[in-house]
């Protein structure tokens, strides 16, 4: 009986002893894993940060190329590249990512590869009609400008053909071209369309009359554009468009206007003979609360304006315009002569008025998703 309790004992030992190599080595197991699985999660989300830094960055810079070259997120690094390729009739960038995390003996890696397109951005809003749009009579307001409904280019001499718009567009019933302004456009009576040099007497068919707004002609700078109220005003006033600016009197601006310059002022004002310096762009707005600011002769130091003016009223257009200019109040200007602008301009251009419009939207839409197109994505 005791060398059987002795083998016993002995046989028992080696079960516990077996038992606790093997507790051991699982536990050993187990600890190993959970670091691999926590490297892994931590180079998967170095990874993603690193592609939320690339793809903001290429929203904001079509044009940006430059590598990330070890970008330090998260206790691991991240080197991200950037280069052109076509996808079918698309010009397209590849996006590649490469992430690395390591603790100790323990490493891992994560990857991706993106191909994304910058989105079409910018609008022509549906209120420009025309060169010139407003709901209430421009029979004088032209003078003797040439307008041109012809659809330039920002180089503001060569034109797209047969993508243009009228001259003017009125919603009343008649005009009369009453100083023999040169007016052009495009028809789209024809098929294909056909663009219409300046003239005098102009072609009836780059005029509009009767412009048809089921929902009212647009009261307010933002409701022309179709964006939320206060949203052309607030952009002005925390400069999320860089150049833009919130004033409410004429020695708050600052030249060269750029981005969205929203000008309010109190109803009943009238601004008279001021410039608006050299070179200006972007869309300039001037407003009352009660949609009655008024500017009577406007021009620059030199240049053309180039984007999309917005005014209540306005009258004595001593400038030319690459872009297009609606007037807001139905109460314009009539029976005055409107003298000084002879050889003076204003010329439609969509590829302006879009540059313009997109620094809107991406002031709206801060996320890259709203300003890029994934075409494929690997992880």
């Amino acid at each position: 009986m005791g060398n059987q309790a002795l083998v016993l004992v002995a046989g028992t030992l080696l079960l516990v002893l077996v038992y606790v190599m093997g507790f051991n080595g699982t536990s050993s197991d187990l600890t190993k894993n959970s670091n691999l699985s926590f490297a892994q999660n931590v180079a998967k989300e170095i990874n993603t940060s690193a592609m939320e830094i690339a793809m903001n960055t290429l929203a904001d810079s079509a044009t940006w190329r430059s590598t990330f070259s070890n970008m330090q997120l998260f206790g691991g690094t991240s080197t991200v590249t950037f280069k052109d390729t076509v996808v079918g009739s698309d010009t397209a960038v590849v996006v590649r990512s490469f992430s690395r995390y390591v603790a100790g003996s323990d490493s891992s890696n994560a990857s991706t590869r993106a191909v994304v397109k910058p989105t079409p951005r910018g609008y022509v809003p549906p209120v420009v009609r025309a060169a010139f749009t407003a709901f209430g009579s421009i029979n004088d307001a032209i003078s003797d400008m040439f307008i041109d409904g012809r659809n330039f280019r920002s180089n503001g001499f060569t034109v797209v053909p047969r993508t243009g718009k009228y001259a003017v567009s009125t919603g009343q019933s008649n005009f009369v071209n009453t100083e023999e302004g040169y007016l052009g456009g495009t028809t789209y009576t024809t098929n294909p369309a056909t663009d219409i040099s300046p003239s005098f007497p102009e072609d009836s068919r780059v005029v509009e009359t009767n412009s048809s707004w089921p929902n009212g002609w647009p009261a307010t700078p933002d409701a022309a554009l179709g964006v939320p109220e206060e949203t052309l005003k607030n952009i002005a006033q925390t400069r999320s468009i860089p150049g833009s600016q919130y004033v409410t009197a004429y020695n708050q601006l600052v030249f060269p206007l750029k981005g969205v310059t929203y000008i309010e002022v109190p109803p009943g004002t009238e601004w008279k003979k001021l410039k608006i310096g050299a070179n200006p762009e972007g869309i300039l707005v001037f407003h009352s609360s009660a949609t009655d600011a008024y500017w009577n002769n406007i021009s620059t130091t030199a240049g053309p304006f180039k984007g999309l003016m917005l005014f209540d009223n306005a009258f004595h257009l001593h400038i030319d315009i690459l872009g297009g200019i609606v007037i807001l109040t139905p109460n314009t200007v009539t029976g005055k002569e409107c003298k000084g602008n002879k050889d003076h301009w204003i010329r439609y251009s969509s590829e302006t008025i879009m540059n313009m419009t997109a620094s809107t939207e991406v002031a709206m839409k801060g996320s890259w998703k709203d300003r890029l197109t994934v075409l494929s994505w690997y992880e």
